[in-house]
């Protein structure tokens, strides 16, 4: 005859699931703070890919404005009416311009490809985001901030949703 002994002597039972309990609740909380890291850096990635496409459309404006104003040289150094050199600084600036033009399109790109790392997609398409990097959306109502059901959607939901075709 085998003695039965009750399994929680001396507590150890309940000691054991007091500490499983405690260890869910630490574990739940931080699922909770990585989801609130992931949706900070998805928000913020966003408003650096709408930066950056500001920045790349005011460096095209200003590429056309110092082609527009490089002509203008040209045509003055050709009637005679100033000297060579100032269509040489002309040229010169206008350089310098499109140079800002390849880091401004280099940056948009980057900032792109870190978003989309974020959304867990590989290739970046040519795409322009839709909203203004100075207008910040409602808390509730953008669904930058409701990462639960981002995850639930396929990406190409979320795609069409967050960014049309480039034109």
């Amino acid at each position: 005859m085998a003695a039965q002994l009750p399994s929680g002597i001396g507590g150890k039972r309940a000691a054991r699931t007091k500490a499983a309990e405690k260890s869910r609740e630490q574990a739940q909380a931080q699922l909770t703070e990585l989801k609130a890291t992931v949706r900070a850096n998805v928000a913020a990635a966003y408003f650096d890919v709408l930066t950056a496409q500001e920045r790349l459309v005011l460096a095209r404006d200003s590429v056309a404005l110092a082609k527009s104003s490089t002509d203008t040289v040209a045509k003055r150094v050709a009637a005679g009416k100033i000297s060579p050199v100032e269509e040489s600084k002309a040229r010169v600036a206008e350089a310098g311009i499109r140079v800002e033009l390849a880091q401004a399109a280099s940056e948009e790109r980057n900032a792109l490809s870190r978003l989309f790392a974020l959304l867990g997609k590989i290739d970046v398409p040519f795409t322009v985001l839709e909203g203004k990097a100075g207008n910040l959306p409602l808390y509730r109502t953008s669904p930058i901030f409701s990462l639960s059901f981002l995850l639930r959607q396929p990406l190409s939901w979320r795609e069409s949703r967050w960014i049309g075709a480039r034109h």
